[in-house]
């Protein structure tokens, strides 16, 4: 019981918004090779554990600008300022993405 308490309080502070921290979750959890398991049982198998690790944190990348820096265009000199464009498809294929790998998250044993 005091094991499976410190690991949930370990989990409660934690947001898993990478794939780093959702793999380290996983592997607190028993799943060793968790990148494996993701990769295998993503639908379609389109995506290798490097490819949905790098889109993963993609969508996470701008979903922090989007919440942070009112999701502003960067500019190092000055000048006018902006926002980012945001495609429709752009946000389908997000939400398309993250259902597939909660999808992919809930089959690794």
């Amino acid at each position: 019981n005091e094991v499976r308490k410190r690991i949930q309080d370990l989990l409660h502070t934690k947001p898993f918004q990478s794939w780093d921290q959702i793999k380290e979750a996983f592997q607190l959890l028993g799943a060793r090779r968790f990148p494996t398991q993701v990769e295998v049982a993503f639908p379609g198998r389109r995506l290798n554990a490097d490819g949905i690790r790098k889109q993963l944190n993609d969508i996470v990348d701008r979903r922090n600008r989007i919440v942070h820096e009112g999701d502003l265009i960067r500019r190092a000199r000055g000048g006018a300022g902006g926002e980012q464009p945001v495609s429709k498809a752009y946000v389908a294929n997000s939400l398309d993405f993250l259902d597939d790998l909660v999808d992919s998250l809930d089959s690794v044993p």
